[in-house]
């Protein structure tokens, strides 16, 4: 993504553009600027600030780009944007097409789905699952490595897990089918939500797929 600026009396104008021309958006910015200096200032505190904020301009590129699935909520894009940039850096240096050995998996979680399934913890009472209950068993697949964003402000997703390779993603679905699924279970609950991985690409792209029936 390429940024520029020019003036324009007492605005900012700030161009972007990705490598391929294919987001081209420009936005203004009010300043009040009543010297050459005051106004070189207000460009350098707003480019650093533009570059600590940059992901709504990555949000924006990756709609246009990537084309998320319908049934991807915002917080899941924002995600996988992230991740994006991580595994584009992660094999800036090597000469894949294909990210095969990184992928994303994904729940959409169905929050009917979670209500209607209950779970005993050791010592307490019974309650409901919740999103940490499913993303604890996915985490608990053997072999799975937790890969943490590199920025510390960012909490960890229990939505979209990253995975070091394709094998261990699908025990980590396997497990999902083992303690929750209908014919396991024996009820007729709702889904506990919907599942996606996603795989990306060098060209910035990536591809998604819905696994069906991980839930009933």
């Amino acid at each position: 993504m390429f940024i520029s600026y020019s003036f324009e009396d007492s605005s900012i104008v700030v161009s972007l553009k990705n490598k391929q021309n294919s987001l081209n958006r420009t936005y203004s910015v009010e300043i009040d600027c009543s010297n050459k200096q005051s106004k070189r200032k207000k460009v350098c505190e707003y480019l650093d600030e533009l570059s600590n904020n940059s992901q709504i301009f990555k949000e924006n590129y990756f709609n246009v780009k990537m084309r998320f699935p319908t049934g991807f909520s915002e917080e899941t894009k924002k995600q996988v944007a992230l991740w994006g940039d991580i595994i584009q850096n992660k094999h800036r240096n090597d000469d894949d097409e294909i990210f095969c050995n990184d992928p994303l998996l994904i729940i959409e979680y169905n929050q009917p789905g979670l209500a209607s399934r209950t779970i005993t913890p050791p010592g307490l009472a019974v309650r409901n699952i919740t999103e940490n209950d499913v993303s604890a068993v996915i985490r608990g697949t053997p072999n799975y490595t937790p890969t943490a964003f590199p920025r510390a402000d960012l909490a960890q997703s229990n939505s979209v897990f990253a995975f070091n390779d394709m094998q261990t993603m699908e025990h980590a679905i396997a497990r999902l089918y083992e303690n929750y699924h209908n014919n396991v279970t024996g009820r007729r609950d709702p889904i506990v939500g919907r599942v996606y991985w996603v795989e990306f690409r060098r060209a910035n792209t990536f591809d998604v797929c819905e696994r069906l029936h991980v839930f009933d």
